[in-house]
């Protein structure tokens, strides 16, 4: 399932990585302001789901997700994910990455296109 395979924050990571690819579009033909200059790095691979790497890679994923301006009231906390707290709230806060990164990829074609 969705939470499990998540869950030690290596998959948000790269999502990250991902998404960070329409923000550096972004940033090159906008001004960008303050959102993120690059993706959550050093993330630690192949970690356990308790264990304090994997806390530092949701660490890195969820201060990202605040770079890129996803409201506070949209972020979970890292035990909402570490110790299944607010599975729901998780998925809400992925949500919110993927519509702030749809206004990000629609923002810059629709008027860098023109």
């Amino acid at each position: 399932n969705l939470i499990s395979s998540i869950r030690n924050g290596e998959f948000m990571c790269k999502l990250a990585a991902e998404i960070q690819v329409s923000v550096d579009e972004f940033r090159d033909n906008e001004d960008a302001g303050s959102l993120p200059r690059k993706a959550p790095q050093n993330v630690n691979s192949g970690c356990s789901a308790r264990s304090m790497e994997a806390r530092e890679n949701v660490m890195k994923f969820l201060t990202w997700a605040r770079e890129l301006r996803v409201p506070e009231s949209s972020i979970f906390s890292p035990d909402d994910l570490l110790k299944l707290k607010g599975k729901m709230n998780v998925v809400n806060t992925l949500l919110a990455v993927a519509r702030r990164a749809k206004g990000l990829r629609y923002g810059c074609r629709h008027r860098c296109s023109t």
